[in-house]
């Protein structure tokens, strides 16, 4: 097996054209990042509501509830149990983070 860095061919072509990403792009994909980031972190504990998430995250429950359906067409989450008032607990998939 070679020792050799792992190519990036997005860092080569930015390097190579000098193009940058626009910064309204970059600020999207943070934001999504630091989203995933603590809806991850609040599911820790085990699995949440979406108003239990937007609890522990402090946001609002509208957003909460659209990144976490997100989330789970794109199987980063999965749906555990649903509770007597209708809602679903939902957890970190298996192998994602």
């Amino acid at each position: 097996m070679s020792t050799a860095r792992k190519r990036s061919t997005i860092a080569e072509f930015r390097k190579a054209t000098k193009v940058k990403p626009p910064e309204n792009v970059m600020r999207i994909m943070r934001e999504q990042a630091q989203v995933r980031g603590a809806i991850v972190k609040a599911l820790a504990s085990g699995p949440k509501t979406i108003p239990e998430i937007a609890q522990a995250t402090g946001m609002p429950v509208p957003k909460v509830a659209w990144y976490v359906l997100t989330f789970v067409k794109y199987k980063t989450l999965e749906p555990v149990e649903q509770t007597d008032e209708g809602y679903w607990r939902y957890k970190a998939a298996s192998g994602r983070r």
